[in-house]
């Protein structure tokens, strides 16, 4: 066998133990628990429903007219309701569960307000 030959053989050979040494390694997955993910959906939820019940007082013609009273635009509120932190969110949640029923205007207000301070 001439010599080029053995030579080109052993040469693919080569080549073709190098790409199967130089593979890309397994994925590995990990199991994600029933409880992590109940978690993670709970937290969405919460999320969208306190986000939902601040676009909602926005919608509100008298606190519109209050907002603006007070020099903030209600597009400027939306938009940083809608960039609130998780943490925010939750201390928002927790100034509304503390209302009384039937809270009025004024104290929907100042909690917009102060959300909107918090965020300057």
């Amino acid at each position: 066998m001439p010599q080029g030959i053995l030579r080109h053989r052993l040469l693919n050979a080569l080549l073709i133990f190098m790409l199967i040494g130089v593979t890309a390694p397994a994925a590995h997955a990990g199991i994600v628990g029933t409880d992590t993910l109940l978690h993670e959906q709970s937290v969405d939820d919460e999320r969208q429903r306190l986000t939902a019940m601040l676009e909602n007082m926005l919608e509100r013609d008298d606190v519109q007219a209050a907002l603006v009273e007070r020099g903030v635009s209600p597009d400027d509120a939306a938009e940083r309701i809608a960039s609130l932190s998780e943490q925010e969110l939750q201390a928002f949640g927790a100034q509304m569960d503390e209302l009384p029923a039937g809270a009025g205007t004024v104290t929907i207000l100042l909690v917009i307000i102060l959300l909107i301070l918090i965020l300057r």
